[in-house]
């Protein structure tokens, strides 16, 4: 159960909150991966949903609440759900903007649903978009950017932070601003890659190289090396899903429709 405090917020202001919530719930009615929708009273300002149980971050963490890394096979069942939420909200028009480790639950079965729909918004308002949205740690290069005119490729760019935090056991960029996010950003992604976006400013952040050092973090079980060594390995399809995500263009990343599709999220072959 849910409760919107009155105490910081003035009614305007948490009637558009909950109506907004509300809202994403109805619309994702029946979506397994997106927490459901029992009841709701707009004079308490109560939403009741279905009870799932502990958040992802938890459930990362080991006994002695360490995050921990978790195996090629374990991220893609997960990343698999969080996908499947994802689309589905991009599919009835809506982008979640708030996708972090802390909205997503998980059940007693490894289930995972997103939840806290609260600041979705739909494909068809007109912009300028609320920035910033979404948890610093997981914003987009263009949200850092300051874009207004963002779409539901930030999702995505969240998801493949998750993943990359999945596998590596600890967050892929952690800059303790905005400025120095988007410093971590480029000096591990490089500049080529945002400098084709349409919406790129003519300064970047200094001291940043031209090309991506991904693969070097989560380099392939197939290469040894010493300068590898306790680096989480990922097999050739599942760096094409997270380069994907992690693309700093958002007109070349990578959808959460499209990535269900791709050959890392299909069984294999008899």
């Amino acid at each position: 159960m849910k409760c919107l405090s009155t105490e910081k917020i003035d009614m305007d202001r948490l009637d558009f909150l909950f109506s907004c919530e509300v809202g994403a719930l109805a619309a994702c009615r029946g979506f397994p991966s997106i927490v459901q929708l029992l009841d709701y009273s707009r004079d308490e300002a109560f939403i009741v949903m279905e009870l799932v149980s502990p958040s992802l971050t938890g459930v990362m963490k080991d006994e002695n609440g360490v995050t921990r890394c978790h195996p090629e096979n374990e991220v893609r069942h997960l990343v698999r759900q969080l996908l499947a939420g994802a689309a589905g909200m991009h599919r009835v028009g809506l982008m979640h903007r708030d996708i972090k480790p802390d909205n997503v639950l998980v059940d007693a079965h490894g289930n995972l649903k997103l939840c806290d729909l609260g600041i979705s918004r739909a494909f068809s308002d007109v912009p300028p978009y609320t920035n910033p949205v979404v948890a610093r740690k997981y914003r987009a290069p263009e949200l850092l950017l300051g874009s207004v005119d963002y779409d539901s490729r930030i999702d995505a760019w969240a998801i493949g932070c998750i993943m990359a935090e999945l596998l590596a056991g600890g967050m892929p960029f952690r800059g303790s601003s905005v400025k120095e996010q988007l410093g971590e950003v480029l000096s591990v992604l490089g500049t080529d890659d945002i400098r084709e976006w349409s919406g790129c400013p003519d300064r970047l952040p200094g001291g940043c190289g031209p090309t991506s050092f991904l693969r070097d973090m989560f380099p392939s079980p197939e290469m040894h090396s010493t300068l590898i060594a306790g680096r989480p390995t990922l097999s050739e399809a599942g760096f094409e899903v997270l380069s994907g995500f992690l693309r700093c263009n958002p007109e070349k990343r990578m959808s959460p429709a499209r990535a269900l599709k791709h050959r890392w999220f299909q069984p294999p072959e008899a």
